[in-house]
């Protein structure tokens, strides 16, 4: 584990062995060997398994954010960015800090205070940069998400390549930043995203976890 959820697993196994202890006094035959052991916070790197999926399946965002031409803009906005919140303190008083900047550190994304002002601050991982998204994508590609956020992923990523597209096109002289219609194409994917989808495909699903028989 690597959250302060760990204090709830600890209280339980506090419990088991308690509760084992008190059969033994009784007299009551225990195999010592179901004694409970508790092991510290995980410390390995986020790459090496898909811890990080899970709790992106859970509490992650993908997000685009498309603003067309107007008096301010002389060129359409396009962003697309990764979002998770967390609350600065676990409901047992606990930080969440430690494995929020691990997970903002890991990805490179931006880690900040925000609702300072309100009874209940948050920590928040924002993806900023087209690197930023680009080592997502590379996790998620080695340990895919299972849930619906799967699909907005998917979309996610269709806008992410115009991004790099746009990345590429400024560094050479040749081509264009974007197809004429990328704007409408972004739109497009956007209504389609979060609490706008209507649609569900679950073939990714086939791809699950597969068990040793």
């Amino acid at each position: 584990m690597r959250t302060p959820k760990i204090k709830a697993l600890y209280d339980l196994i506090d419990w088991l062995n308690l509760t084992q202890n008190s059969k033994e006094s009784k007299g009551e035959i225990i195999n010592s060997s179901h004694s409970f052991i508790k092991l510290p916070l995980s410390s390995m790197s986020l790459d090496y398994n898909s811890w990080l999926a899970g709790f992106i399946d859970g509490d992650g965002s993908f997000q685009v954010r498309a603003t067309a031409l107007n008096a301010r803009n002389k060129y359409p906005i396009v962003e697309c960015r990764f979002e998770i919140c967390q609350s600065k303190t676990y409901n047992n008083g606990l930080s969440n800090y430690d494995f929020m900047w691990d997970i903002a550190n890991f990805i490179d994304s931006s880690f900040k205070e925000v609702l300072v002002n309100l009874k209940f601050p948050q920590y928040r991982i924002r993806t900023v940069t087209l690197a930023s998204n680009i080592k997502l994508e590379n996790y998620l590609n080695k340990y895919p998400l299972f849930s619906s956020k799967y699909l907005n992923y998917k979309d996610w990523l269709k806008v992410l390549e115009f991004k790099k597209i746009a990345a590429a096109s400024v560094r050479s002289t040749k081509g264009t930043k974007y197809d004429s219609d990328f704007f409408d194409k972004v739109v497009n994917i956007k209504n389609g995203m979060n609490n706008k989808r209507t649609l569900f495909i679950w073939d990714h699903l086939q791809g699950f976890y597969k068990l040793k028989k």
